[in-house]
């Protein structure tokens, strides 16, 4: 599923490459390729996080040791994150 795709249907803003692919979700540390991560803990900023995608709060600052083609900003990562896995595995 396009990431367009997903924030079109659950919100929020995002920065990046909205052509980007989304398979799977991931904890940031095993998240790669084609993952969605939600960065919900200050403990994964000092990770190199792999992700495709990075889902943050609104007001959370971006790691900085990231590949992420893009960064998606939701008002509740968590929800999204939720909802996130229900649209992709029905």
């Amino acid at each position: 599923m396009k990431i367009s795709d997903l924030v079109q249907e659950l919100g929020g803003e995002f920065e990046g490459d909205s052509a980007v692919e989304i398979s799977a979700v991931a904890e940031p540390e095993h998240a790669g390729e084609g993952d969605l991560a939600w960065v919900g803990d200050a403990r994964y900023t000092q990770l190199h996080l792999k992700a495709a995608v990075l889902l943050l709060s609104n007001d959370q600052d971006l790691p900085q040791n990231h590949e992420a083609k893009g960064i998606w900003r939701h008002p509740e990562p968590g929800k999204a994150f939720a909802l996130t896995i229900g649209l992709l595995h029905p």
